[in-house]
């Protein structure tokens, strides 16, 4: 649980430094722990705390936002729903959720793990203007409240004076809803923050500059494509024809050597028809010659 409060801590502690709310502010006691708040409120505009800036402490269990933090008052500070003696904020918000018998209030008025820092703190706020009369912390400031207004805006007076100055130099608590030139910057704050990407003067003219180079470098593509694609085909015709001249030439050739062959072949033929007749003459003038001798031979018996 203490890993979730601490990032849910931190979180609201950035959230309100870069936001900030009407009428206080905070910071931490150690920067090392996130469960220990320092928080500085102004008293309300017409009220006998106006003009006073109170210190209080802030404790968050580990377990927050399932039980409510501690909230006291360190500076000296005089209230009806504040205890005297511990400076204890007595408001039903940061009592422990669930029904209480002994006290009569409902679990609705108890804590509950939706509340902020903001509405803990801006109830504390609201209590300095309108005190719970009902069921007082302190009875002797109840009493005074009511019975002794002099005495009692005396006191808080001296208070008030006390309280600024024991605040830090460097708190300074903002006013974004009063103040007009606070409000401004925080209303511009927002709008920057809320101002659409698309909408920047210079992101439009870095993609446009991107786009126009883009489409420049896609020209030049496409143009060596083209080029290299002539260049590529007048070469390619070349070479057929060379290619066609070549086997034009070879073609020719063969048929030059077939002729050759044939006419050869021819004259080898006429050869051999030539020697076979002379070949062939003689051996018929002996046969012719053998067959005279055997009539003279045959007459003589």
């Amino acid at each position: 649980m203490a890993i979730a409060a601490t990032k849910l801590l931190a979180n609201t502690l950035k959230i309100l430094i870069q936001d900030p709310v009407e009428g206080f502010t905070v910071e931490l006691v150690d920067e090392s722990n996130l469960f220990e708040w320092k928080v500085y409120i102004e008293g309300p505009k017409d009220t006998l705390y106006e003009g006073g800036v109170f210190q209080l402490l802030m404790k968050f269990p580990p377990d927050y936002p399932m039980s409510p933090p501690d909230l006291r008052f360190v500076s000296d500070f005089w209230h009806p729903n504040v205890y005297k003696d511990t400076g204890v904020v007595c408001i039903s918000i940061l009592h422990p959720p669930g029904e209480d018998e002994m006290s009569g209030e409902s679990a609705a008025e108890r804590w509950l793990p939706t509340q902020t820092v903001s509405t803990i703190i801006l109830s504390v706020i609201s209590l300095l203007s309108a005190p719970n009369f009902s069921s007082p912390a302190n009875v002797d400031a109840s009493v005074e409240w009511r019975n002794s207004a002099d005495f009692f805006k005396k006191k808080i007076q001296r208070l008030v004076e006390k309280a600024n100055k024991e605040k830090p130099s460097h708190i300074v608590i903002p006013h974004p809803d009063t103040n007009p030139e606070e409000r401004a910057k925080q209303i511009a704050k927002m709008k920057e923050m809320n101002k659409p990407i698309t909408d920047d003067d210079d992101f439009m003219q870095h993609e446009d500059a991107h786009s126009e180079q883009s489409e420049s470098e896609a020209s030049q593509e496409e143009e060596s494509d083209s080029e290299g694609k002539h260049s590529a085909s007048s070469e390619d015709k070349k070479k057929s024809k060379e290619k066609s001249s070549h086997n034009k030439k070879n073609s020719k050739k063969k048929t030059q050597k077939k002729k050759s062959g044939r006419s050869s072949k021819s004259q080898s033929k006429e050869t051999n028809i030539k020697k076979g007749k002379e070949e062939i003459e003689p051996q018929v003038t002996a046969d012719s010659g053998n067959r005279k001798r055997k009539k003279k031979n045959c007459a003589i018996m």
